[in-house]
């Protein structure tokens, strides 16, 4: 069984608490409300206007949606 853990918000403290716990969850997911954001961070795997210079882990993705958790 694979864990996962959600956060609601891909701005910078959404960004790096997603980087901390991909260290003990096998995937981890920001949801973004802004989809225009979630594409550019989901593609860039950078998120440029919030973190610049700071990687997603492999492990981490990004989806548009409102705050709902359905995957």
């Amino acid at each position: 069984m694979s864990s996962r853990a959600f956060i609601i918000g891909a701005g910078g403290w959404g960004t790096a608490l997603g980087i901390v716990l991909s260290e003990g969850f096998d995937e981890v997911i920001l949801r973004e409300h802004d989809a225009a954001h979630a594409e550019l961070v989901q593609k860039s795997r950078e998120n440029r206007p919030f973190l610049p210079g700071v990687k997603l882990t492999d492990n981490m993705k990004v989806q548009a949606g409102e705050a709902g958790l359905e995957s």
